[in-house]
């Protein structure tokens, strides 16, 4: 009786659900639903799942992503009759009803006014046509890049050392030789083989001066294309360079001119309460003995409990800033971080994105440095400009001095570089291009 007793309790605890789980609910029979609640139901528990917090209440409407990822499963699992013809085309049908042009160029490129801010609507054709162009540049950035890798490893000098050996040759003596090479006898030498390595990577061998040319050809021609659209930049971290005039080594501090009129036009580039929000620092440190002096941000000392007296107020102007006295005398730093960087285990979030236009005649051009002509090497960043102007994500478009260049290992790393002081002050904006992967 027990055992009968105790058996029925385990199967009814099978059907019940768990009290302390309070998302799960019973089985119910889903395909008996109507057709449009059927999808509604779907459509929900796919927004819930990707809720992260209070899904029964705050679920939104299901992202594409979602849907895409579940119509690829049931495409792949309609083969083995795993989903039912029903199920499928609901997805299909979600799929259609939240996938347009805009979408996309909101969801891949950060655009949210497919218009580009003219009062004319832009028909569904021209922003399809819009979608395809950048996939295109972003299909002959993916080329620049490994355009470079090919040089890059063209230039790599070192020599891969391998074993070979007669294929007849026993298994006694193929292991014979492989101890000679461990203790490394004069005797194995003559089993060692060297290969460079282009050899390693199985691609043919070809002249520097020859890659470098069709690199160079293959960047101006994604920079031309690049240039004929406005692209989002989602900026990471921001931080001012300092451009003035030096005497020996040394920096020459600007004057009380120069800070103000930088104060002004960060506040006027950024806003206010941009300069205000969690990852733009609002004081600095004022370790004066240390070697960092004020250039870390008052958060980070706190957090490394180094470089900052607390019986002395931090430091909370641009032109306070100054490297320790121990081994800079104090100097002016060339650069000064503006927001917190991201640590190994919480990384920054983008702290918000610039839209960049570019003249008619801009075009892509590399980064040179001291290298020997006869011998080239891929660079490190290509400019792309000229850059006819940068507006901050909800502020005014603005038309000043602008640099913008791209990590050549990786298109959508890039920099850009804004004008506020002529001569003597630089914003530097460190970004990714939206879509350009």
């Amino acid at each position: 009786m027990d055992g009968e007793q105790s058996a029925k309790t385990d199967e009814a605890s099978d059907h019940e659900p768990d009290k302390e789980d309070e998302s799960c609910c019973d089985v119910f029979p889903f395909m008996q639903l109507p057709d449009d609640m059927r999808a509604r139901a779907l459509e929900y528990l796919l927004s819930a799942s990707e809720a992260c917090h209070d899904p029964w209440g705050s679920a939104k409407r299901v992202p594409y992503s979602a849907a895409a990822s579940l119509d690829t499963l049931l495409f792949h699992a309609r083969d083995i009759k795993t989903v039912c013809k029903d199920v499928a085309r609901i997805v299909r049908l979600m799929e259609r009803r939240i996938t347009t042009p805009a979408a996309w160029l909101l969801g891949l490129w950060g655009i949210t006014n497919p218009n580009y801010g003219a009062r004319k609507q832009r028909s569904r054709a021209d922003v399809l046509e819009d979608c395809r162009e950048r996939a295109q540049i972003a299909a002959h950035a993916n080329l620049v890049v490994e355009m470079c890798d090919r040089l890059t490893l063209a230039c790599d000098e070192s020599r891969d050392l391998f074993v070979q050996m007669p294929k007849g040759w026993s298994d006694k003596r193929k292991g014979a030789v492989t101890k000679q090479v461990r203790v490394r006898s004069q005797e194995s030498w003559a089993h060692i083989r060297v290969r460079s390595q282009e050899e390693v990577k199985r691609v043919s061998p070809i002249e520097r001066i020859a890659l470098e040319n069709v690199l160079n050809s293959t960047a101006e021609n994604f920079g031309m294309y690049f240039a004929q659209h406005s692209w989002t930049l989602r900026v990471s971290s921001v931080s001012l360079i300092y451009r003035g005039a030096t005497e020996g080594d040394e920096l020459v501090d600007a004057d009380d001119a120069a800070y103000d009129e930088v104060d002004r036009r960060l506040e006027q580039f950024f806003g206010a309460k941009t300069m205000r929000s969690e990852h733009w620092i609002q004081a600095w440190a004022n370790g004066g003995d240390e070697a960092c002096g004020s250039t870390i941000s008052l958060r980070s000392a706190r957090e490394q409990s180094w470089g900052h007296d607390e019986s002395r107020p931090p430091v909370r102007r641009i032109r306070d800033v100054r490297y320790g006295l121990e081994h800079y005398n104090r100097r002016k730093p060339d650069t000064i971080e503006l927001t917190e960087d991201g640590s190994d285990y919480v990384p920054i979030q983008y702290i918000g994105t610039v839209d960049i236009w570019f003249k008619q005649d801009a075009r892509a051009s590399p980064q040179t440095g001291d290298e020997e002509p006869d011998k080239p090497s891929a660079p490190p960043y290509f400019f792309i400009g000229d850059v006819a102007s940068v507006q901050w994500k909800g502020k005014a478009r603005v038309k000043t001095r602008s640099v913008f260049k791209v990590n050549a290992t990786s298109f959508q790393e890039g920099i850009l570089f804004v004008g506020l002081v002529p001569g003597v002050f630089d914003v530097q904006l460190d970004c990714c291009v939206a879509g350009l992967s």
